[in-house]
């Protein structure tokens, strides 16, 4: 009984969170980080916004990058696309099961 009360609170807490209203975004942008400015998409909230809730938080979120002068491109240049992971885990995958080694000069050793 004591795991269902605690697994009630929280499920109650999480649903909370989830369901925040747009307001909390806005009063947040110039507190937000870089990474959501650019990509908003990522925060499940965003997803629970209705179109027009969501548009008018882009233009929003598009005034604070211009006020940081924030180029999400050459900020986040670094940061590989999942195709790109995903390749690069199948090629080293593939690697171990052909036993190619990365570095002519060392020996392979993969567990």
């Amino acid at each position: 009984m004591k795991e269902l009360i605690q697994l009630l609170i929280i499920c109650l807490t999480i649903s909370s969170c989830i369901g925040l209203p747009i307001s909390n975004f806005k009063s947040n942008i110039s507190n937000t980080s870089d990474y959501f400015l650019c990509f908003p998409d990522t925060d499940p909230v965003f997803f629970s916004l209705n179109l027009q809730q969501k548009s008018n938080l882009q233009k929003d979120l598009l005034i604070e990058k211009e006020k940081r002068n924030l180029n999400c491109t050459t900020r986040f240049k670094d940061l590989k696309s999942g195709k790109e992971n995903l390749d690069e885990i199948n090629q080293r995958e593939l690697d171990v099961k052909i036993g190619r080694c990365r570095d002519e000069n060392q020996p392979c050793r993969y567990h």
